[in-house]
C-alpha cells in the first residue's frame, strides 16, 4: 500500500522553523548530514530545506517572492482545550495566529496558525473522529 510519507517545506530560517515545530508541536526533529531536519515520525514526517538546498535538490527554481502555497495542513487533536493549548504554543515557538479558535458549522472547533514561512496549519478539534 502506497501513502503520502513525507511532506517537503522550504524555509528561509531552519533553525526558526525547526523552532516552531519542535516547540510548538512538540515534535521530535532530526537533522542528516545534508542538513535537512526531519519533524515527525516515521509514519508521517515532515522535511525542512533549506529554500536553496531545496532549488540544488529539485533542480527546480523556487518562487522568489516566498509567498507560502495554496495548501493546507491539518492537526488534529482530542478536545477543544488541546486547540487552545496548541494554538498559544504555535504562536509562542514564533508561528503567527491567522484567526482565532472558535466553533466551525461542521460541529468541530478549530483555529489557523501560520509557520515562520506562511505555510497554513489548521488545528483541529473533530468530535465526530474517533480517538
Amino acid at each position: 500500500m502506497s501513502c503520502i510519507s513525507t511532506i517537503t517545506i522550504g524555509v528561509r530560517d531552519l533553525r526558526r522553523s525547526e523552532r516552531f515545530y519542535a516547540e510548538g508541536f512538540g515534535f521530535t526533529t532530526t537533522r542528516d548530514h545534508h542538513g535537512v531536519i526531519y519533524v515527525g515520525d516515521a509514519e508521517t514526517r515532515l522535511a525542512l530545506y533549506a529554500r536553496e538546498s531545496l532549488e540544488a535538490y529539485t533542480g527546480c527554481e523556487l518562487a522568489a517572492d516566498w509567498r507560502p502555497p495554496a495548501v493546507v495542513l491539518s492537526h488534529n487533536v482530542s478536545s477543544a482545550t488541546q486547540v487552545d493549548i496548541l494554538c498559544a504554543k504555535l504562536t509562542t515557538a514564533g508561528g503567527r495566529l491567522r484567526r482565532p479558535a472558535g466553533p466551525v458549522f461542521w460541529g468541530g472547533y478549530i483555529a489557523w496558525v501560520s509557520d515562520p514561512d506562511g505555510v497554513l496549519w489548521e488545528l483541529v478539534f473533530n468530535p465526530k473522529r474517533p480517538a
